[in-house]
């Protein structure tokens, strides 16, 4: 076609060069138009059209259906020959008259209707990627240019194909069922041949068809109306060009009856209104004969060179036969199906009742044999009949080696014999019977089983056989174990917990109340483990809580029972003394046992123990009440020094529940808002200044009056408020120091709050810290948190770390209580440290004591040397705030200065303070606290 439009072009050049009339010019421009129709035509078609060179097999043209179904684009196809499309056939000698089915040599034409067209025949071409694509081809043979060429038009015949394989796949079923289902019935043989016959007419017929196929192309205008329809279509329907032409599908009555019940152009109607192209669109009509006719239409649309919408453009085929081969087979399938099962019908039924049964057994047998449960069955005596795969694997004996044995093979010697004679009761009396039994496998290793073993029945009710269904237990016993040591013992130490402690205790009492005997119990608290779990870390005190009960168990008898109740405390159990039995001497060498040091990470740590004891019956007869008078005794032994042992008296018990009290009123102090802070200010020891103030945690409760910080601050470190009470301080001390900024007057420098250790460890103090001064607005730089030294014996790099990234905010860090701690002096150099704090009890006789005065000269000289301000802390008298000063001491806090005041007299004690002038007073913070209302 390519060349034919070279040809055709040459023409127009030499008309063009012979005349230039304006007819011929028409003329040229209406074949030209004519030529563009028709090579749109033939690239709308879905078949593969080729234009080939008869003599050498080269491509000469192609449409865009054979560029799409060979995968190549058209420049591609004309570079490749016809032997490249079929390597099988096409590349041989005489490839290309094989493949087109003529010798151009020949004067024969036996394969052509004497027009140059000849018959269709299959062939295979194969695509880029080399995949075979059946196809129908039609060769018609022209003579153009002096050119032998042939146009070659092939089909898909993939769908076809594989609807002969279906068809030749049914058939080799159908036949293969017919001669089984007809072995022993010769008299039906001919009715299966004509069957099969019958097939293979249908299948000829519908081949017939699909070979005969029909198609035509179509054109309509932009308002979808008909503009041209071929030939073919006409012949397909009966109609003439007059019904169609001009005419949009809504119009055309042939279309009103979609094969599938639903009108397959309204799907269409939206790509039809958006101008893209269609195909396969299949649908059904009727004839102007009445036929009904099935056909697959494909059109794209028709652009103007300018863009604008010409209409569509397509092609039909004709696809009735094939739809009535289908038709036709599955009416002569469902045909053959019912004489089949007609003629099968007696014979089923004489052969059902069998197959039921054998599919019970069969059923039966895998679900006794995959059963996941051990099955063993045995005759009336017990002995074993059979036994499936999972007892094998469960008992370890193979089933040669029980078959003929009785499962006492199985006893492990530990069930009870009274479980053996119930058993055998049970049975006997024709009755289930349910229990767990421990077995011994046949390497001798123990299991658990839970069985249940029931008689089997002849039809007549007699009992024939037993069946034991055994399940294997053992890992539930060992878990139900482990749950069972959970709930009783204490994961760290392996001492009984509480729980068992107290069972312990209640059947202690029980026999001592039986037999008339005493019942000592002993409430530890280990002294100084706070201190340990804070400054070494969590696993220290773990390591120290392990080998505390080993101390704890090798002082005691082996009746005796060390219970570990929770953090560091223990309780000891003495049950079954006579009433001449001495407790105290136990409770010393408890004491003794803690006495050497114990060795964690490097550290050498001093912890002892403080002892409260009971004895029933004297103190008290429940377990609860013994229990509550033993920790009052504990806390006595704490209160008188520590390292020492209590009896419990009933006074004690009277301090307990006032300690109860206070820490129940504590839990709730912060919600009833009876907290609040005072603040003590920190004034330059030179010139008098105000430099900031000490933020200090004050209680006010409605019942128990003030309460002192050195009594509910320690009681909030041991019930776990610290946290809590510790973040609400900050937040309300960075709160009123920003409200002082906003005063009019000089501005409060900093304001210092104290960290307890367990905030310091707390993940979320850096952004509790960002936080509280995100919504206060104070600056960071106007902020210090103190902390003291015994957080320096925790882990150095995690203490570092997060002291570091406080001060990323803006923060800084000062050291309160300087010279109470154990650490060395070296972290003053190691960590980020801005101020030093004197402990104040330096500070009280520097006037009087020349040691402390050395000594506190010397820290004051040894801190400047380290780049840090000293603060000294409890100055209250004149001669004291004159030492720190002349030895250049940097700031004061006390008495002398001012009194903690709360943050409404602060405010008063800020504008009234009059600085250096303040210092010469005698007693400068009397008489301000005085001015401020204090």
């Amino acid at each position: 076609m390519s060349q034919s439009w070279d040809t055709l072009q040459e023409e127009i050049i030499g008309l063009g060069e012979r005349s230039v009339r304006k007819s011929h010019y028409a003329e040229l421009r209406r074949r030209n138009s004519e030529l563009e129709h028709f090579r749109s035509l033939i690239d709308s078609a879905s078949d593969l059209i080729l234009v080939v060179d008869c003599r050498s097999g080269r491509i000469l043209d192609a449409n865009e259906g054979a560029c799409r179904a060979l995968r190549y684009s058209r420049p591609e196809l004309l570079t490749l020959g016809l032997g490249d499309l079929d390597p099988a056939e096409g590349r041989s000698p005489h490839g290309c008259t094989l493949l087109i089915g003529t010798d151009s040599d020949s004067d024969s034409d036996s394969d052509s209707n004497g027009s140059g067209l000849f018959e269709p025949r299959r062939v295979r071409f194969f695509d880029r990627t080399g995949r075979p694509i059946p196809v129908e081809l039609t060769v018609r043979t022209t003579m153009a240019d002096g050119v032998d060429k042939a146009v070659l038009v092939a089909r898909d015949i993939r769908h076809r194909v594989e609807v002969e394989q279906a068809l030749r796949q049914a058939h080799d079923n159908l036949e293969r069922r017919v001669v089984e289902r007809t072995r022993a019935l010769e008299d039906e043989v001919r009715e299966r041949r004509a069957a099969e016959a019958a097939m293979r007419r249908s299948e000829q017929r519908m081949r017939d068809f699909a070979e005969s196929a029909s198609d035509w192309f179509w054109e309509t205008d932009a308002d979808h109306c008909f503009t041209f329809v071929s030939g073919r279509f006409y012949a397909a329907t009966g109609l003439a060009p007059t019904d169609i032409i001009g005419k949009r599908r809504s119009e055309l009555p042939i279309m009103d009856d979609p094969a599938t019940g639903v009108d397959p152009w309204s799907a269409l109607e939206a790509a039809l209104a958006a101008q893209r192209p269609f195909r396969n669109v299949e649908y059904g009509l009727r004839a102007a004969n009445g036929v009904r006719r099935y056909v697959r239409v494909s059109g794209k649309p028709v652009f103007s060179e300018c863009g604008r919408f010409l209409g569509y453009r397509g092609v039909g085929t004709d696809v009735t036969e094939t739809r009535l081969a289908q038709q036709a087979l599955k009416v002569a399938h469902d045909t053959l199906e019912l004489r089949i099962a007609t003629r099968t019908h007696e014979l089923e039924m004489e052969i059902a009742e069998r197959r039921r049964a054998e599919a019970s057994l069969r059923k039966l047998s895998a679900a006794v044999e995959q059963n996941p449960t051990a099955v063993t069955i045995t005759d009336t005596r017990g002995v074993i009949e059979y036994v499936n795969p999972r007892f094998e694997r469960m008992s370890g004996y193979r089933a040669d080696e029980v078959v003929g044995r009785t499962p006492a093979l199985l006893k492990s010697g530990q069930s009870p014999p009274e479980v053996y004679a119930e058993l055998w009761a049970t049975i006997l009396a024709g009755r289930e019977w349910r229990g767990e039994m421990l077995n011994r496998r046949k390497d001798g290793a123990l299991y658990w089983v839970n069985v249940l073993i029931s008689p089997i029945r002849d039809p007549d009710g007699t009992v024939a056989h037993y069946v034991a269904l055994n399940e294997d237990i053992t890992v539930r016993k060992e878990y139900e174990k482990r749950l069972l040591h959970q709930a009783n013992f204490d994961s760290l130490t392996g001492l009984p917990n509480r729980i068992l402690a107290l069972d312990r205790l209640t059947q202690s009492l029980a026999s001592a109340h039986r037999n008339g005997r005493r019942v000592v119990l002993m409430f530890i608290d280990l002294d100084q483990f706070k201190r340990v779990n804070d400054t070494l870390g969590h696993q220290a005190g773990d390591r120290l809580l392990i080998e505390g009960a080993k101390r704890l168990s090798g002082v005691l008898r082996d009746a005796d029972t060390v219970a570990r109740l929770g953090g560091d405390e223990f309780l000891v159990l003495i049950p079954d003394v006579a009433p001449a039995f001495h407790p105290e001497v136990v409770a010393e060498r408890i004491l003794a046992a803690f006495e050497p040091p114990f060795h964690l990470d490097g550290h050498e740590a001093h912890v002892s123990a403080s002892i409260g004891l009971t004895i029933y019956p004297t103190d008290g007869t429940a377990p609860q009440v013994l229990m509550r008078n033993a920790d009052a005794a504990m806390y006595k032994a704490k209160e008188g020094g520590r390292s020492c042992y209590r009896f419990f008296t009933p006074e004690m018990d009277r301090q307990a529940v006032e300690r109860m009290t206070l820490e129940n009123r504590l839990r709730h102090a912060l919600e009833r808002d009876e907290l609040f802070l005072v603040y003590q200010p920190l004034v330059d020891a030179a010139s008098g200044r105000l430099i900031g103030a000490e933020a200090l945690m004050r209680w006010h409760s409605p019942e128990l009056g003030e309460v002192p910080p050195d009594r509910f601050i320690p009681m909030a470190e041991d019930c776990g408020l610290i946290r809590s009470l510790g973040v609400w301080a900050l937040r309300t001390a960075c709160a009123e120091a920003q409200a002082w900024q906003m005063l009019p007057g000089e501005p409060v420098p900093m304001v210092t709050v104290n960290l307890s250790p367990q905030q310091f460890r707390d993940s979320d103090l850096v952004q509790i810290t960002r936080q509280c001064l995100a919504d206060t607005g104070l600056a960071p730089q106007r902020l210090m948190l103190e902390i003291t030294e015994r957080l320096f014996m925790a882990d150095v790099t995690q203490t570092a770390t997060l002291m570091h990234k406080l001060i990323d905010l803006g923060v800084s860090f000062g050291i309160d209580d300087f010279g109470t701690g154990y650490s060395s002096l070296s972290y003053l150099k190691r960590f980020p440290l801005r101020t030093l704090k004197i402990d104040r009890s330096f500070i009280a006789d520097i006037s009087i004591d020349p040691g402390d005065a050395t000594l506190v000269h010397t820290i004051i000289a040894m801190a400047h040397t380290l780049g840090l301000s000293v603060v000294a802390e409890g100055v209250e008298t004149w001669l004291q705030a004159d030492f720190v000063r002349s030895r250049d001491c940097d700031l004061i806090q006390g008495f002398y200065i001012s009194k903690p005041l709360t943050a409404e007299v602060f405010r008063t004690f800020r504008s009234t303070w009059r600085g250096n002038a303040a210092l010469r007073l005698p007693c400068p913070g009397i008489e301000a606290c005085r001015v401020a209302g204090g």
